[in-house]
């Protein structure tokens, strides 16, 4: 099984970054697994998980993807299809992931959310570069949240992002000992420190044989958990 991180997701984070948050988590290797064994005490593998955090996020993914293939998203996009995708995505029985005003931001001004959806739907595909892709979502205004773009992303690429908490990410990583400013709104610079924690992650993890960014990002939120209860 090739467990290395996937290499767009490599390529969208920075490289002195990720060496820095590789460094702090090799530093609390032990105490990090510890926390994670809290809730999977025979960890050796992610072949092994058994918490039901890992199978509903990836039972939700499919089922966002199955929806997305009958509605794509492409340049023949019409608003009242992008309506359309955007309710169903709303649906979060899994977790609520995202604010429910974070969606508003995405929706309006209505002209806006087709050029929106389409942008970050090609962004995802590596189709649109990181730096045009927010040069082109600040031309129409749009200040774009951590959950909402984070999530967006998830759907349309699983296999180069994962969905970000960022208070979560921060304390997780401040607690060894970065310093990780309160996020703010996602621009270039942010965007690739928070591929890079995502990265290190990754590369922290690889002798477990993560499959996909689901054990990553599932090892992240069950450690923040486990810290902070």
């Amino acid at each position: 099984m090739n467990s290395h991180c996937p290499e767009y997701s490599v390529a969208l984070s920075s490289p002195e970054k990720t060496a820095e948050f590789l460094s702090l988590l090799e530093k609390d290797r032990e105490h990090l697994l510890s926390l994670f064994r809290q809730k999977e005490p025979n960890f050796k593998s992610f072949e092994d998980v058994t918490s039901e955090e890992f199978e509903s996020k990836r039972e939700f993914l499919d089922r966002k993807r199955e929806f997305l293939a009958q509605n794509p998203i492409d340049e023949n996009l019409t608003l009242k299809d992008a309506q359309k995708i955007v309710k169903e995505f709303k649906k979060m029985n899994l977790w609520k992931f995202v604010h429910f005003t974070s969606w508003n931001k995405l929706e309006e001004p209505v002209e806006s959310l087709v050029p929106n959806l389409i942008d970050l739907y090609q962004f995802a595909q590596g189709e649109v570069e990181l730096e045009e892709l927010f040069a082109s979502l600040k031309e129409r205004n749009l200040t774009i949240r951590w959950d909402v773009l984070s999530y967006l992303l998830w759907i349309f690429n699983p296999k180069a992002f994962f969905p970000v908490k960022p208070s979560a990410i921060r304390n997780l990583m401040n607690r060894r000992g970065a310093m990780m400013k309160k996020l703010q709104a996602p621009d270039v610079e942010l965007f690739r420190e928070m591929m890079s924690v995502g990265v290190a992650f990754w590369k922290f993890l690889e002798e477990y044989q993560p499959r996909d960014w689901v054990d990553v990002q599932s090892f992240m939120w069950i450690c923040h958990q486990v810290e902070t209860e």
